[in-house]
């Protein structure tokens, strides 16, 4: 859904989309109530929503149906930037927060994040902490990407649950007891030499990590992390735009994050 009440806008996103040439079902509404009435069906998988349109605005039709469950993947547009905004939008689970005027790339960049995102892939917890499992695998849950986890107490498990399912992401705790993390790396790799593997640890080991040959794990996550750190290590490592929405943010940002799970 593309809501804005310039017909150019509308217009100009909607040309930008269909140079996908994927099969979209293109909808858009004039104004704010329009907007919210057509977001409260569900239907929606996308929409582009401007903050300023008659008769309601684009932040209050998105709160109105956050209220009602609607789980829309959103980007919003302005033609300027303003804090409060921006904040607001980030409470209320928007992806993206584009300035007027912006690039049909931009436009093309979240049709392709998104296809992203909502793809199931099948994710490797290991840690031998079941505590720390817990705790990480609810910082997962949180993330932007649609995850399938599946948990390994140990790093013989770990090779064994790899062996018999591939996952596409291993999240690896580098410090355990019987095989090591260092040791469990190697075996996943020789297994499946394409395995994307996050290591985690504290940054006791900075020296170890940093001594690993960079093809040998795609990135590491230091202790405490947080469902943003999770999500930003997820967007390089498949390629993907950063949105500045979500990832332009400053350490207290974070500790003010009700996503922060991991302590």
């Amino acid at each position: 859904m593309i809501a804005d009440d310039s017909s150019t806008i509308r217009l100009f996103i909607i040309n930008a989309l269909r140079r996908s040439h994927q099969a979209l079902k293109l909808t858009e509404a004039g104004d704010g109530e329009t907007c919210l009435k057509m977001l409260s069906s569900g239907s929606y998988d996308i929409a582009f929503i401007d903050l300023n349109m008659p008769r309601m605005s684009g932040l209050e039709a998105l709160n109105q149906s956050r209220e009602l469950g609607v789980r829309t993947f959103i980007t919003l547009m302005s033609s300027k930037r303003e804090p409060e905004q921006v904040e607001m939008a980030r409470k209320l689970g928007a992806y993206e927060y584009f300035v007027k005027p912006f690039r049909a790339e931009d436009v093309l960049s979240i049709l392709s994040n998104y296809h992203q995102l909502t793809r199931h892939r099948a994710v490797l917890l290991v840690d031998d902490s079941r505590a720390v499992r817990a705790v990480v695998h609810r910082v997962l849950e949180h993330s932007l990407f649609s995850l399938d986890i599946e948990e390994a107490t140990d790093g013989a498990e770990a090779l064994k649950l790899h062996a018999q399912k591939s996952h596409e992401v291993v999240f690896l705790d580098w410090n355990m007891p019987g095989i090591s993390g260092a040791e469990t790396l190697a075996g996943l790799r020789k297994r499946n030499p394409g395995v994307k593997v996050v290591l985690i640890t504290t940054p006791q080991s900075r020296d170890q990590i940093e001594a690993l040959s960079p093809q040998s794990y795609q990135a590491v996550l230091y202790k405490p992390f947080y469902t943003i750190d999770v999500d930003q290590a997820l967007h390089e490592m498949f390629g993907l735009e950063l949105p500045e929405l979500r990832f332009a943010r400053t350490p207290q940002d974070k500790g003010d994050d009700k996503e922060v799970l991991y302590v």
